[in-house]
């Protein structure tokens, strides 16, 4: 986390919404409105001013190392060149620094790197991947998933450590299936269901065949059939039998459907399909419905969509961000 210069750390808040008026005030014309509540807010804190100022200088910093790096011609020379200590001092200081940069970029924005960088088979945002296990069980990870397992000749484990997954199991009685990821345990013998996890609640949704979820910590049990879903807490299972379990997998065929969805939700869908952090600038926007299908690898058209029917502005640096506000 970025320092001001007492022992104050700055908040992530304030860091966030230093990131949102760089881009803004980087975008060209700005008005006169936007200037206004750029100083607006500005002024409600030194922290802002703080945070502003160090994101600014971020940027700066960077271009620095890579303009003498480039200038110094290194990576067009082959032979083996003797440097000074004095050399490696200063460079090193440098190469130190943009790997802290970088790496702090990088997780940034994207929450999921580590999850995934240490997961048995893992999926980043934008892309998927169909597996076939050891056993022949089929899976679809979704992007920005990850899974582990551990395969036993009494029991078939498989851990949802990030995003979705849909199952398709080998039936063996003697080997049972089971899934554990956020708040929910499923067991299974041999099916087709979708585990997928939010912030606050873990989703199943059977296609076809039974399944018993459980909610960790609870000895409760809930059995779902096909068309079934449940919604899974720490204290308690939601049994959901709307007719909608077409809808909620819509993501296997690599659809984006939503029926006056919350825009948070609709954002937290389209972190799986496009790489960088999304930032929704104000928490009153989160609740605004929308409506429409779309197709998952273009999560363009999604962002071009809230601009024409809700009237946000969106901001996208490619790879690194995308900055939501009215």
């Amino acid at each position: 986390m970025l320092k001001t210069d007492g022992s104050e750390k700055l908040t992530d808040a304030a860091i966030e919404e230093a990131a949102q008026w760089f881009v803004r005030m980087g975008s060209q014309p700005v008005s006169t409105d936007i200037q206004q509540a750029f100083q607006a807010w500005l002024e409600q804190s030194p922290m802002h001013q703080q945070a502003y100022q160090q994101t600014a200088q971020l940027w700066t910093d960077l271009k620095t190392p890579a303009r003498e790096a480039a200038r110094s011609g290194w990576h067009r020379k082959r032979q083996r060149q003797s440097f000074s200590p004095g050399y490696f001092a200063k460079w090193g200081s440098v190469a130190a620094a943009a790997v802290v940069v970088m790496t702090s970029t990088a997780l940034w924005r994207d929450a999921g790197l580590i999850q995934r960088a240490f997961a048995e088979y893992a999926v980043a945002p934008g892309t998927y991947s169909e597996l076939t296990l050891s056993d022949g069980s089929r899976v679809y990870l979704d992007g920005d998933s990850a899974i582990n397992t551990n395969f036993g000749d009494a029991e078939r484990n498989v851990e949802l450590v990030r995003g979705r997954a849909w199952f398709d199991v080998t039936r063996n009685e003697n080997r049972p299936f089971h899934v554990t990821g956020g708040t929910a345990s499923v067991h299974v013998l041999g099916t087709a269901f979708a585990v997928e996890l939010e912030p606050e609640v873990t989703k199943v949704t059977v296609e076809r065949g039974l399944v018993a979820v459980h909610s960790k910590g609870k000895t409760d049990t809930v059995r779902l059939e096909a068309g079934d879903s449940a919604a899974v807490t720490p204290d308690r299972i939601e049994q959901i039998r709307d007719g909608n379990a077409e809808a909620r997998l819509a993501w296997r065929r690599g659809l984006i459907m939503m029926n006056q969805t919350p825009l948070k939700s609709v954002l937290h869908e389209l972190g799986k399909y496009t790489a960088g952090r999304i930032i929704l600038s104000d928490k009153e926007l989160e609740n605004l419905p929308v409506s429409g299908v779309f197709q998952a690898q273009d999560p363009d058209a999604v962002f071009d969509a809230l601009r024409s029917t809700l009237n946000l502005t969106v901001v996208r640096v490619p790879g690194l961000m995308t900055i939501i506000y009215r």
